[in-house]
């Protein structure tokens, strides 16, 4: 029975300090991901995956609907990309689409060169060689959409169209930072949380 008290003491010890540790680090994995429909309802755009389903505002459509009209420029267009992100990692379920396309100013006119030259969204700096426009959606991801079923229905592409996709997890590893606090921490945070433990201890036994 003491040594019942005494191990259930030290147990116990061990549990307040566990609930003190940091939070582990971030890791991701490549992927990809086909979008199999989309639709726009109430101000939403609803992507339909293989992986997931998605949810993003309107500025989304703003941006694709940018993105495309750029893209007719086809002798211009140097490099076009895309990234599906899921972060599994924060909470909130939250996904990022992101868009980016870069065209060569010598393979535009004048006039073309001159309205993207004042176009906000065009983030290259003026002695750039190039025109580079990136955006950036926000969003959540599902497992699966109730309307899942109808969207497939009414929407479906003729062809999936497929992106590269990272996925953001816990890795449950710490940091080097956290490790080393945990360390310096046990030090000061054991000894206090023991004492009581053995002053029972000795109490029962009588010091022995």
């Amino acid at each position: 029975m003491r040594n019942f008290i005494f191990t259930t003491g030290i147990l116990l010890c061990a549990l307040v300090f566990t609930g003190c540790t940091g939070k582990t680090l971030p890791a991701s994995m490549q992927a990809s991901e086909k979008i199999l429909a989309a639709s726009e309802e109430n101000g939403k755009i609803y992507l339909i995956g293989e992986i997931y389903d998605y949810e993003f505002g309107a500025n989304f459509a703003a941006s694709e609907a940018k993105i495309l009209t750029l893209a007719k420029n086809t002798s211009a267009v140097s490099h076009a990309g895309a990234l599906i992100t899921i972060d599994k990692y924060e909470d909130g379920k939250k996904a990022y689409f992101e868009r980016e396309i870069v065209l060569k100013k010598s393979k535009l006119s004048r006039s073309e060169q001159a309205a993207l030259s004042n176009d906000a969204d065009q983030k290259a700096p003026a002695s750039s060689d190039d025109f580079w426009f990136y955006y950036k959606s926000e969003g959540r991801y599902f497992k699966r959409l109730p309307q899942r079923d109808e969207i497939l229905r009414k929407r479906a592409f003729a062809e999936p169209r497929e992106y590269p996709a990272k996925i953001i997890y816990d890795s449950g590893e710490m940091s080097e930072r956290d490790k080393k606090t945990r360390t310096d921490v046990e030090g000061l945070i054991i000894l206090p949380l023991m004492m009581p433990a053995l002053i029972i201890h000795n109490l029962i036994t009588g010091g022995q």
